[in-house]
């Protein structure tokens, strides 16, 4: 692939390259077609309008804050590394760790791809520091001859070993992971035209606030006269109603939650708490036929660990294990997630300290506490003294008694 060829591609994807036909033409970003129009509309779902939506916010939000609370460990072979490496400690030296593992979680839920930069003194070299890219300032080209896929950024070619791509979901002859705001911006749309219509339904949906009645017989003109007479006798006279000839006037009461089509609008938070994976009572949207039992929360939570969160989390630990020294791996504590009530807690420990799985200096120190002191050795008993032995008396007593 040349470069000019990359250079048309990635100017053909960011729209600032006509694409005309010919022998030159490829697929870009991993598509297999031509990409569309960037002209933005008023239904134009973008990651900045998808935010806009605020159940696609708290989605987003839930995603990020539930796997960047949580900590890691690194392992080899097995075996629990008891320091952690550089590099899994801090990947970013100028960020925290949560910072970083929510920017990462951010780009694959809004835009179905992260990007890394990575920083190393040549090809082949360890790693020493990782920056998140702006996953909307890059383009990706995929070669459909040769699979070879080519990186750039902000205008400027990236070389292979300066990258590492994460991706939410994957498909097959695809470069660019597919996010849940790219496989269903009709839901998305669909959510915000109904936003727009509660927010103009007086204004432009045609409801009148009232209706003028008679018993006479009216022509189109005249009742179209009769409804500007009311108008401008209600605006010069401070909106008091003087009627006569039979004329009766009735307002238009709507209530408020048909005015904002409540109803709708939980569906549409269930709707979109289902395409990111978030369970409903997360996103505080009520369902009806169901009730929120200790149970039934703990179960969401378990259920959203296996099915949402692990996907992100092990895109995370698969990315970063294999810019670690051969052999090691990072893996996420899922405990962090699955906080559990204080007896259900204590009879968990137990059960790990009779079967030996833990040590009660482990159990401690997961909850940051101090090993507890060794206990003071028991002296052992003298040999030459005798047992005493149950139910005898003292020698002293016999004596006493033969005297």
């Amino acid at each position: 692939m040349t470069e000019h060829g990359f250079w048309r591609r990635a100017g053909v994807y960011l729209g600032l390259v006509d694409d005309g036909p010919g022998p030159s033409q490829t697929r870009a970003a991993g598509t297999g077609s031509t990409p569309p129009s960037r002209a933005v509309t008023a239904d134009t779902i973008t990651v900045d309008t998808a935010l806009s939506i605020g159940a696609v916010y708290r989605a987003v939000s839930i995603l990020v804050g539930s796997v960047g609370q949580l900590e890691w460990r690194v392992l080899r072979s097995g075996v629990e590394v008891p320091t952690l490496p550089a590099l899994a400690r801090n990947p970013n030296v100028n960020d925290t760790r949560s910072g970083f593992v929510e920017e990462t979680v951010y780009s694959l839920a809004c835009h179905g791809n992260a990007y890394w930069r990575l920083q190393r003194s040549s090809a082949g070299a360890q790693v020493q520091n990782i920056t998140v890219m702006d996953p909307a300032l890059v383009t990706v080209v995929l070669d459909p001859e040769t699979g070879k896929v080519t990186y750039g950024y902000a205008g400027r070619e990236i070389p292979a070993y300066q990258i590492k791509h994460l991706r939410l979901m994957r498909r097959p002859g695809h470069a660019e992971g597919l996010g849940p705001i790219q496989a269903a911006r009709g839901e998305l749309q669909a959510a915000m035209r109904l936003r727009r219509f509660a927010d103009t339904w007086f204004d432009t949906a045609g409801v009148p606030t009232g209706s003028l009645t008679t018993d006479m017989v009216l022509s189109p003109e005249e009742s179209k006269e009769f409804a500007q007479a009311w108008k401008r006798f209600l605006a010069e006279n401070d909106g008091v109603a003087v009627l006569s000839q039979g004329l009766k006037y009735a307002p238009v009461h709507i209530k408020p939650a048909e005015a904002q089509f409540l109803e709708v609008q939980a569906a549409s938070v269930v709707a979109i708490a289902r395409l990111f994976g978030v369970p409903a009572m997360h996103m505080l949207a009520e369902q009806n036929g169901t009730s929120n039992t200790y149970l039934n929360l703990e179960q969401a939570n378990l259920v959203f660990l296996q099915t949402t969160l692990a996907r992100y989390m092990t895109e995370i630990e698969n990315a970063l294990s294999d810019l670690l020294p051969r052999g090691q791996k990072v893996q996420f504590i899922e405990e962090g997630l699955l906080r559990m009530d204080s007896k259900v807690l204590w009879d968990v420990r137990k059960i790990q300290l009779d079967s030996g799985a833990r040590t009660l200096d482990e159990i401690r120190a997961a909850d940051g506490l101090k090993a507890l002191p060794a206990p003071e050795p028991v002296p052992a008993p003298d040999p030459a003294a005798a047992p005493a032995v149950p139910g005898a008396k003292d020698p002293s007593d016999a004596t006493v008694e033969a005297a």
